[in-house]
């Protein structure tokens, strides 16, 4: 009997080890897109820099910021710098992302991630939440894409901080980041 108990215990503790280890790199493995197609990570190894933009369909700042992506992706995404959105967990279906890419008129490949690897090789919290990531796996900027959203329901009339594209904008004159972290507001990673 103490050796039954013993063994469970080993195998308890091998699961609970097995769930907490990290991705071993970011640019492993593959993912499902909202589209049906298999994405390949170390596909987005051959770019410079790579936009990873944690959303959820239906959460309204990420309503809210579907232009200024748009705008952003269209000024700054190129053949060295991609635009990758990320929806995790199971709440919502394909079809649910591709809606809302249609209606907000998105050009963005989103991977379904319902295992939340990317959540928590990123550790990310909040939609919406950008990473930009060089291709070392290197994150160069997280947080808030501007300074619009103050916190949920509360925004400023005026933006006064564009974090997004100046991390952007830093990393393609090649100098280092001046902000490279700001707090997330928006709806949690459920």
């Amino acid at each position: 009997m103490k050796k039954t108990w013993t063994i469970i215990l080993i195998v308890l503790f091998a699961l609970a080890c097995a769930r907490a280890v990290r991705p071993k790199g970011l640019y492993q493995g593959k993912f499902d897109t909202a589209s049906g197609e298999k994405f390949s990570m170390r596909a987005l190894k051959k770019n410079h820099t790579n936009v990873f933009y944690f959303i959820s369909p239906e959460c309204p700042l990420c309503v809210n910021y579907a232009k200024d992506i748009k705008d952003i992706q269209e000024e700054y995404g190129n053949d060295s710098t991609a635009f990758i959105g990320v929806v995790s967990g199971s709440d919502y279906t394909p079809q649910d992302v591709l809606d809302y890419l249609d209606e907000y008129d998105l050009d963005l490949t989103v991977v379904m991630d319902p295992n939340f690897r990317l959540v928590q090789f990123f550790k990310a919290t909040i939609t919406p939440e950008v990473f930009v990531v060089n291709n070392k796996s290197k994150v160069q900027y997280t947080g808030k894409i501007d300074n619009w959203a103050v916190s949920l329901g509360q925004h400023r009339q005026v933006v006064t901080e564009f974090y997004l594209k100046d991390a952007l904008a830093d990393i393609g004159s090649g100098v280092p980041v001046r902000l490279d972290q700001t707090e997330p507001v928006g709806c949690f990673i459920e």
